[in-house]
């Protein structure tokens, strides 16, 4: 969450405010009134007021928080919304908020003169029996700050029959992605005699009237064109809608929930893929098989187990619990992973009774994750679940110390007994390195022009970083190495992660002090400050292998330099896309650097989809 850096939107009335809370879940569909809404975060550890004063780049939510304006994305905010028993705990009101709720800011947070304002395009009470209207869009990309519309198609729907259809192309101003003719078949040629945007939104937009808007991922349209009504000073958009994407979810249970994927399940026709019109009438089918189904059943004790309950098994129960410091469990930290034959919330409240603490996600603090069955459905291509990968990066990068235990296990410890089979370490699976005659071969000659143990050694170095980023959801290719007067300097985005130099007279590996210091301390290894830099610490090198035993720090170097990047804003709006796919979607290296929810994935919480852990 960040300040306002850009023009963005401030409410005019009351009636708009409404219709973006409701659009965003942030307020009940029959709500007549705003009601107060909260914020806890990096900004603030308690729960505090915050008011949602306006919007930018049809992506963000403007809020005010403390005196502060700051953007977050809505679903984050909705996120962060207590429920009503908490907020009586803790004595906070629910109610609305005190005026005034809608003020106009400058960009830097000072009053602005009062402009006429437009009026918005707002939706009516259009229901299903009324009617809707299907929407899809083609684009040059996914970021409407930056990216074009190409085709609007629109599909009205009246009593489950199309009734009339919008279709047309959309001039390009830059230049047509290759990728996206392949995706979708159209081809500059096709957009040369287009309309401009000015020209067919206005038609579009009165063709779209006050109807419930449907598609699917259908925040993504509406974010593109709420962002080209604001570049075209065309009034607000902010329609009511529902997304097949969020139907689908809730009464279908797929791996994948893709438009095509979906109507696949659903046994539908097969239409066009990746052009609008043909992608309307597909999401309009789906949203007619789905709209009066009902939802799928809920899931057992364990919410991220979609398979049938494990019977309980008396033996499994351990007949004692040896709490107190005699206990193996006293003050420890632990935390449980996929479906128990013991209840989860029993498994819970007897380590507990034996002095542990039961955390819901993995940390460095985390002594044992036990793992029980995971549903093939819901974990990675690897089989391991989130929790397990988290353990596994902690282990890797020697900021943890997890021991991974079976249900069996942690029975027999609970009783105070060491288990037979002893409890083993969460070990990182091999790293494959991609062999060298794969890349260029300009970059297959070393940049030191080495002989081969130095060059080996480097590639080993430079393995180990790569790796480390790519963990991380992030595009490698920001990855640097600048040749400087003595030394080489490795660096990722705006972020210094070593230099080095194996020389004739001295040979070192640098790395920054606060980040290197304590963890090279605790691995016994020997270095160097140097009065004349000391925000640098080195390692002295007599031959390179030295280096070897130095790449877990180097790793974890690495890792906290790329945690020390500043966030730019907590997400780009494709939420839901990273979370089905536990990492970052986003197609453009520099965007993903930036968000903040990528950082959230990358530590192992997931908020949204099947593979919620949050």
């Amino acid at each position: 969450m960040i300040e306002p850096r850009e023009p963005w939107h401030p409410f005019q009335s009351e009636d708009e405010l409404l219709v973006y809370l409701k659009q965003h879940q942030l307020l009940a569909q029959k709500a007549t009134e705003p009601k107060q809404l909260f914020y806890q975060g990096e900004f603030s550890s308690e729960l505090v007021p915050c008011q949602v004063v306006g919007w930018q780049d049809a992506v963000f939510a403007v809020i005010r928080l403390n005196g502060a304006l700051h953007t977050i994305h809505p679903d984050h905010l909705a996120d962060m919304q207590p429920k009503k028993s908490e907020l009586q705990a803790l004595n906070l009101s629910d109610a609305a908020p005190e005026e005034p709720a809608y003020l106009q800011f400058s960009l830097g947070g000072a009053f602005a003169e009062e402009p006429t304002p437009p009026k918005p395009h707002k939706a009516s009470a259009s229901t299903e029996t009324d009617g809707y209207t299907v929407i899809d869009l083609e684009t040059t990309g996914l970021d409407c700050r930056c990216d074009e519309i190409i085709e609007l198609a629109a599909i009205r729907v009246r009593n489950g029959v199309v009734a009339d259809r919008f279709q047309s192309l959309v001039q390009c101003q830059g230049v047509l992605p290759l990728n996206i003719t392949e995706i979708t078949g159209i081809s500059p040629a096709d957009l040369e005699p287009a309309p401009h945007l000015e020209d067919i939104l206005p038609e579009f937009l009165s063709f779209l009237g006050d109807d419930l808007l449907v598609g699917h991922n259908v925040s993504f349209d509406i974010g593109f064109l709420t962002a080209a009504c604001v570049n075209l000073k065309l009034p607000t958009f902010q329609p009511a809608s529902v997304d097949t994407l969020k139907l689908s979810r809730k009464k279908l249970t797929l791996p994948s929930y893709k438009l095509t994927e979906v109507r696949i399940a659903l046994e539908l026709p097969e239409h066009n893929a990746h052009r609008a019109l043909d992608d309307c009438q597909t999401t309009m089918e789906v949203y007619e098989a789905l709209k009066n189904r009902k939802d799928k059943p809920k899931r057992s004790s364990d919410r991220r187990f979609r398979g049938a309950p494990l019977e309980r098994h008396p033996e499994l129960y351990p007949t004692e619990i040896v709490s107190g410091p005699e206990g193996l469990f006293y003050g420890k930290v632990c935390v449980l992973t996929g479906e128990l034959h013991i209840d989860r919330p029993e498994a819970a409240a007897l380590l507990e009774q034996a002095g542990a603490t039961v955390k819901t996600s993995v940390s460095r603090k985390t002594d044992f994750l036990i793992v029980g069955v995971q549903d093939k459905s819901l974990v990675g291509s690897d089989g391991l679940s989130s929790k397990e990968e988290k353990a596994l990066e902690l282990n890797r990068t020697g900021k943890g110390s997890i021991q991974r235990l079976t249900e069996k296990q942690l029975c027999a410890m609970l009783a105070g007994t060491r288990p037979t089979e002893e409890t083993a370490p969460v070990e990182p699976a091999p790293e494959v390195v991609a062999p060298v005659e794969d890349a260029p071969v300009e970059e297959q000659i070393s940049f030191l022009n080495m002989e081969s143990p130095e060059e080996q050694t480097f590639h080993q170095m430079e393995s180990a970083i790569r790796s480390v980023i790519q963990r991380n959801f992030l595009d490698d290719t920001l990855l640097n190495f600048q040749q400087m007067a003595s030394y080489w300097s490795v660096s990722y985005s705006t972020a210094l992660i070593a230099r080095i130099r194996f020389g004739k007279t001295a040979s070192y590996c640098s790395l920054d002090a606060g980040a290197a210091r304590e963890l090279l301390n605790e691995a016994g290894i020997r270095y160097e400050a140097k009065s004349s830099d000391p925000s640098f610490v080195r390692i002295p090198l007599r031959q390179p292998e030295d280096i070897l035993p130095c790449l877990p720090i180097l790793a974890a170097v690495t890792q906290r330099a790329l945690d020390a990047i500043p966030k730019e804003f907590d997400c780009c709006g494709r939420v839901e896309a990273c979370s089905d796919a536990k990492r970052c979607v986003n197609p453009s290296t520099a965007m993903c650097v930036g968000c903040g929810y990528r950082k959230i994935l990358a530590s192992g919480r997931i908020f949204y989809g099947p593979n919620r852990t949050v």
